[in-house]
């Protein structure tokens, strides 16, 4: 596949998407002792529209690690809340590049 057209479809996902920026959401839920058991990272819309959800049970019953399978679930949210503007960010790059590239091949 084109490179261009490649290019193009990205842009076209990007544009469909809810505009962002998103924010992450986080919610704890205890069990009856107390104890933090589940959390849910929620990947919001600038309206404060639900968009995703990543859930993490951690308690030690669950994962063998609860604090890596939390801040693990924590990474991801935040990564796919940035990715709309990123992006953004990597094509608007990809332009200046294409453009600057175009002017060195004319000189």
């Amino acid at each position: 596949m084109e490179i261009e057209q490649k290019i193009q479809e990205i842009k076209a996902r990007r544009d469909a998407a809810w505009p962002g920026p998103y924010h992450v959401e986080k919610t704890e839920y205890a069990n009856v002792s107390g104890v933090i058991v589940h959390t849910d990272f929620e990947i919001m819309n600038p309206a404060d529209g639900h968009l995703a959800e990543i859930s993490c049970a951690h308690s030690v019953t669950d994962v063998e690690d609860p604090e890596a399978a939390v801040a693990g679930a924590e990474a991801d949210a935040t990564f796919f809340a940035a990715a709309w503007q990123d992006i953004g960010t990597l094509l608007n790059l990809v332009e200046v590049l294409q453009s600057q590239l175009m002017r060195a091949l004319e000189d």
